[in-house]
């Protein structure tokens, strides 16, 4: 229903509405996700503007477009702050357009209001700059006026009004009062675009957006029915209330009533204080079994109070896919800072249980409005603006003329061509002048994204001249290393670049750096001081002299400023604690910084718009964990907490870092076993600072020695007892601590790499850690280069972990290395009872000398008497394993007996025996990760060979899959062991020092421990990969398992990481089917489970072979994602298989699906549990103790056991 419709694109020509003052028209710059209308053009004023718009009567829509970005020159977004009235309402006010997107995280803007026009009356809009800052300007791209049906949210004339929460009277809303729409949304849904609403242009949300205010237990516990087949009956309200769509979807709380009965269905929107609001709440049955009244009946709280007792749909509305809406006003009071209030809407299971035959509840749809105060004024508060404001916020798109937008922050990016930020060459001849070229088309989005969609490439020297205020800088490049045609090769960019007589990069090697990090785009972040006096900073870039096709090339530059002494030391202070050398060592303005690793410990990425002003990135916990060595664990997020800069700056870092964390745990048992350690990659003979983030947010935390833990940084003790709350004064308050570390030299005396490590130890409660920064700090001649620049840094991933190995002597470790395997042995056993090792149970408190850069070494020797009192003589009582190798018993350890341990004893007689006891504990005592068993320590007193492991008390995946004593899995649970398992096995390949490929991927190797956490165990089997980068395999005698063999492998006797792959495609085979790798029990063509799942999977047969405990109950994009990973997983060809770490992403994609159950376009389907009798009992989708014959030997190995190694 349509009665008018007006639309206004600002800043073009043929518009029929009248300005009453001059105005700047400025096209945007371009983007392409604002290259449509209304986002093309924009009228900009410093001064008042008005429009004047003659309407016909009736209520109205008024939206206003904004894309808040520089319209160059003289309109910087930040300085767009304004008002908007209109008809004796203030809809807008000191409006901070850049900021609110910002907030938002959108780069373009609508404002939605409602008013009503009385007859003879015209509309005038007007646009006001504020006079809070200079400079400030008004501006608007679209300006939209549709006509909507008379009391669509109005109260109607001979209606009682709306029910106000919390009160006994109704609220009328009159047509003189104006509304602002706050939240539409489709909940359960799609989002609606305009053209997809009944005639009127309104957008409604989708479930992703929804599920931003969803709270933690509706989240995870919710399900999102719908039913496209229904067509809705509007007999109750009209048609044009809502799109169909809106009604066919929706959000309950699911079938299982016991749970119901624990939570509600609670929805969190951030409003403002001080304001009525008008709630509307849309329904419709649609679910076939919900037909009666009392069927389904719910309770509706409104900002924690009773809005209805006794919510019944079919009641309202009078039948079955009948829709029906209700509205709420509620009244939001102030907060005590006056800024956004959380409004509750909260859907309560009915508490009495006679009164209704599903316990559940239903939402289709929501509407959320702000009413006009009685002064008229819908206008609230600005979204809190950055705690910084760069002085200095230069961002040069290199290689390009005019201005770009990058979409993920809104910043233009100004081009050097024919600007002031040209760059000057040293070579003015044809054959020397710079070139400018487009990067190549690629499929990813770095080739299409700013900077790095254009470049400057010259093989001579070239400068760039920023004028810059005094103070101190970050200066960011970002280059993109790819081959700009083929006279500039990208293995030819190699390059020096120095600024204000400091080295930055030395002989940097663009294409060897990104191919290192597995990266296509590199970026680095300087920290340099612009002194008094100083008016400009030249950055110059040489190619290297070593070749003569050398180039250098730069695709984009950026310069902002930072608050004073954010990392440099204050004129007060006596500077960063020097650790180990008891002084403490003042960064003055003279050095540079090189920033190599900022982490959002435990936490989500936070991209540059995230940070507080200063454009910073923060990686994410999937970065951090490359660097961890240990178990742990990452706090959820605590956005609820109210944080208190007491101590620091509140630009420090974003809130979201101390909102965050990781920590050991709350078991002081495993504490005492391991610190929580971080190994990150850095150069020798440079000095690092190292700044430490800190914040209690967790409740059990409250006051001093709450929490006491001790830091080491590279082996040396930094802080003996530290205590967050003891720094910060209280909880919920951010405190950071900074630290200077010296990385000494090598024995070879070269630069090198090496590890600087970083582990928080238990002294006695478990450490946590909220962010984390490191610095590499300038050398006394102005150098920050690495010897061959391959420094890591945020932009590049790093799977390094550190190089941990037994402790012995040098000389033992290098003989074990020439030895014969049986005479290196008995050497080894004999000095490691020699050598005196630091247990894992008390790590090294030294501050006074300092060892090699690794980590305290994590392998404990066990005297034969403990390991007898463990397990009382070997008792066979004990054993809870039966392998090859020989028996595994459960026993106890430490206080007492008050540790469990696994304990694995080798068989004298096994021959195989020596090699790979010594194969599992040098592999082993070098690995720590949370998806891999870890050993404890050892035993070889006596020629006993004896392996302590952390005692898993789940048993083997097997277990569970295939032994009818253990209940079924449920499908999420095979989903977060498969992708623990892919973690591990990522880990062997890509995280430790060198490839490991473990050999003997089966899932009687994957073991879970009490939590259900999945650890890839015996390594007995594993081999180190080639470091030679020209040689891609292994040439080895072929072991492992029958069933999981890498077919190529077997073939070619050539073994590489893609043999574990296809491994771990058989073991995600028998997670779907739960049926062993072999069965002699069945047909010959059902025999190898890899081949026939193949062979299903080919001729749409899965159904028939998937665990009948789990059929029916897999999402069907789930499900395909799924069996796509195992079969890729299981292609012939290695080189087409997946990386392991690609494995790891498709998995937990494959969660999502299953979890969210991510919005489609058609009807959910589902992988129904066929009714045919047969397939339930005749079938071989589901394998019984009695029909399993399971076939796990070892080939050509002594570890051939059925039961299991």
């Amino acid at each position: 229903m349509l009665v008018m419709w007006m639309w206004m694109t600002c800043g073009r020509h043929g518009q029929r509405a009248n300005t009453n003052t001059s105005s700047e028209v400025r096209k945007a710059p371009p983007s392409s996700s604002a290259s449509q209308v209304p986002y093309t053009t924009a009228r900009l004023s410093l001064s008042e503007f008005s429009y004047t718009v003659p309407l016909s009567t009736g209520q109205k829509f008024i939206r206003f477009y904004f894309y808040p970005v520089s319209y160059d020159p003289g309109f910087d977004r930040s300085k767009a702050l304004f008002s908007v009235q209109t008809g004796g309402f203030t809809l807008l006010h000191d409006f901070n357009a850049s900021v609110t997107a910002d907030a938002g995280d959108t780069e373009t803007l609508i404002r939605e209001f409602c008013l009503n026009i009385d007859e003879g009356q015209s509309l005038t809009i007007t646009f006001t700059p504020s006079r809070a800052i200079p400079d400030a300007y008004a501006f608007i791209n679209g300006i939209e006026i549709v006509s909507m049906p008379t009391n669509l949210y109005y109260t109607a004339f001979e209606s009682h009004g709306v029910d106000y929460v919390g009160n006994e009277v109704n609220y009328l809303i009159e047509n003189i009062t104006a509304m602002e729409m706050v939240y539409r949304i489709n909940v359960g849904g799609s989002a609606l675009s305009f053209d997809q609403d009944t005639g009127m242009y309104r957008h409604w949300d989708s479930v992703v957006d929804e599920e931003k205010y969803l709270d933690d237990l509706s989240s995870r516990w919710t399900v999102l029915p719908q039913n496209v087949s229904i067509k809705p009956n509007f007999v109750k309200i009209p048609e044009y209330s809502a799109p169909d769509a809106v009604y066919q979807t929706g959000r309950s709380m699911g079938s299982n009533h016991t749970r119901n009965k624990r939570y509600s269905l609670t929805w969190e929107f951030p409003v403002d204080p001080k304001f009525l609001y008008l709630l509307r709440l849309h329904f419709c049955e649609f679910e076939p079994e919900i037909m009666d009244t009392g069927d389904r009946s719910f309770l509706i709280y409104v900002e924690n109070q009773l809005a209805e007792p006794q919510a019944d749909i079919i009641l309202w509305s009078g039948g079955n896919g009948i829709p029906i809406y209700r509205d709420y006003v509620v009244f939001m009071p102030a907060s005590p800072d006056q800024k956004k209030v959380k409004l509750f809407l909260a859907l309560q299971a009915n508490p009495r249980d006679w009164m209704t035959k599903y316990n559940d509840v239903l939402l289709n749809g929501l509407e959320l409005f702000k009413l006009s105060d009685t002064n008229g004024n819908l206008a609230g508060p600005n979204p809190e603006p950055p705690p910084y404001i760069p002085v200095d916020a230069i961002t040069v798109q290199c290689g390009y003329s005019g201005q770009l937008v990058n979409q993920d922050d809104g910043r233009n990016w100004t081009g050097d061509i024919n600007s002031e930020f040209s760059p000057v060459e040293v070579h003015q001849a044809a054959s020397y002048t710079s070139l400018v070229r487009d990067a190549p088309p690629s499929p990813s989005l770095a080739s299409r994204a700013v900077p790095y969609n254009r470049s400057r490439l010259s093989r001579s020297e070239f400068t760039y001249t920023f004028n810059l205020t005094t103070g101190q800088k970050f200066i960011r490049l970002y280059f993109y290393p790819v081959s700009y045609g083929v006279d500039f090769h990208r293995s030819n960019a190699v390059f020096s670049v120095k600024a204000g007589g400091f080295t930055l990069l030395h002989n940097f090697n663009t294409s060897l750096t990104a191919d290192a990090s597995g990266m296509e785009t590199i970026y680095r972040e300087f920290c340099v001081s612009i002194e008094e006096g100083e008016k400009s900073l030249n950055i110059t870039f040489t190619p290297s002299r070593a070749s003569p096709d050398a180039h250098a090339f730069i695709n984009g530059i950026e310069i902002a400023s930072m608050p004073r002494n954010l990392y440099y030391t204050p004129p007060y202070s006596d500077g960063a604690d020097f650790v180990g050398k008891q002084i403490n060592v003042r960064i003055e303005n003279t050095t540079v910084l090189e920033m190599l690793y900022r982490l959002n410990v435990g936490g989500a990425l936070l991209l540059p718009k995230k940070d507080t002003g200063m454009y910073r990135k923060w990686d994410s916990h999937d970065e951090e964990e490359s660097y961890l060595d240990t178990s742990n664990l990452s706090l959820r997020q605590n956005s609820s907490i109210e944080l208190k800069f007491n101590i620091i700056a509140k630009y420090t870092a974003p809130k979201e870092v101390y909102q965050t964390g990781r920590s050991m745990g709350e078991d002081a048992n495993i504490n005492k076993s391991f610190n929580l350690i971080w190994q990150f990659p850095v150069y020798s003979e440079f000095s690092y600072l190292v700044r430490l983030h800190f914040c209690e947010f967790q409740p059990e935390i409250t006051k001093v020695r709450d929490r006491i833990f001790t830091i080491q940084i590279d082996n040396l003790t930094a802080e003996q007892r530290a205590d967050v709350i003891d720094w910060s004064g209280g909880k919920e308050t951010p405190v950071y601590r900074d630290y200077l570390v010296s990385m000494s030299t090598t024995a070879g005396g070269t630069p090198s790499k090496v590890n600087l490590s970083l582990a928080l130890q238990a002294n006695p409660n478990a450490g946590i850690l909220n962010g984390l920064e490191i610095f590499k700090l300038s050398d006394s001649n102005g150098n920050l280069a690495g010897p061959t620049d391959l420094t890591p840094s945020s932009s590049v991933k790093h799977n390094n972990k550190s190089n941990r190995i037994l402790a012995i002597a040098a000389g033992v470790a290098s003989g074990l290395l020439v030895l014969s395997v049986l005479f290196g042995f008995l050497i080894f056993r004999r000095r490691l009872k020699a050598k005196s090792f630091v247990s894992i149970h008390g790590p090294t408190k030294s501050t006074e000398t300092r060892g090699s850069s690794l980590p305290p070494y994590l392998c404990r020797y066990f005297p034969l008497a403990e390991i007898k009192a463990a397990t009382q003589n070997f008792n066979d009582s004990f054993i809870i394993g039966v392998g090859g190798f020989g028996n595994v018993y459960k026993g106890y350890i430490d206080d007492g007996g008050a540790t469990p341990v696994a304990i694995k004893r080798l068989k004298p007689e096994s021959s195989q025996g020596a090699h790979e006891f010594k194969t599992e504990i040098e592999l082993l005592s070098q690995l720590r990760h949370r998806h891999l068993v870890s050993l404890i320590g050892y035993c070889t007193d006596d020629n006993e060979m004896i392996l302590v492991y952390d005692y898993m008390a789940r048993g083997t995946l097997a277990d569970h899959l295939y032994h009818k004593d253990n209940p079924p899995l449920s499908w999420e649970q095979r989903l977060q062991i498969c992708i623990g398992a892919a973690r591990g096995l990522s880990y062997l390949h890509t995280g430790a020092k060198g490839t490991i490929i473990h050999r003997d991927v089966k899932s009687t190797n994957i073991l879970l421990d009490e939590k259900w956490v999945a650890k890839v165990s015996d390594f007995g089997l594993s081999k180190m990969g080639t470091t030679n980068t020209s040689k891609t395999h292994i040439s080895t005698m072929v072991k492992g398992s029958f069933g999981y063999l890498d077919p190529e492998y077997y073939r070619r006797q050539r073994l590489t990481e893609k043999s574990d792959v296809f491994s771990f495609g058989v073991v995600l085979c028998e997670v779907l089917c739960a049926r062993p790798a072999v069965m002699h029990t069945v047909e010959l063509r059902q025999m190898n489970l890899a081949e026939w799942v193949r062979s299903c999977h080919r001729d749409g047969e899965l159904d028939q072979i998937i665990d009948p405990s789990i059929r029916g109950k897999i999402e069907i994009q789930c499900l395909n994602q799924f069996v796509e990973i195992a079969m890729s997983c299981m292609n012939d060809s290695g080189i087409e298989r997946p990386s392991m770490n690609d494995v790891v992403r498709a998995l937990e994609l494959a969660l999502q699906l299953h979890r969210n159950c991510i919005e489609r376009n058609n009807e959910v389907a589902f992988v129904n549990d066929s009714a045919d009798a047969e397939l339930r009992s005749s079938k071989p989708g589901c394998a019984t103790d009695e029909s399993i014959q399971c076939i796990s030997e070892t080939i050509f190995s002594e570890i051939n056991d059925p039961n299991g190694r």
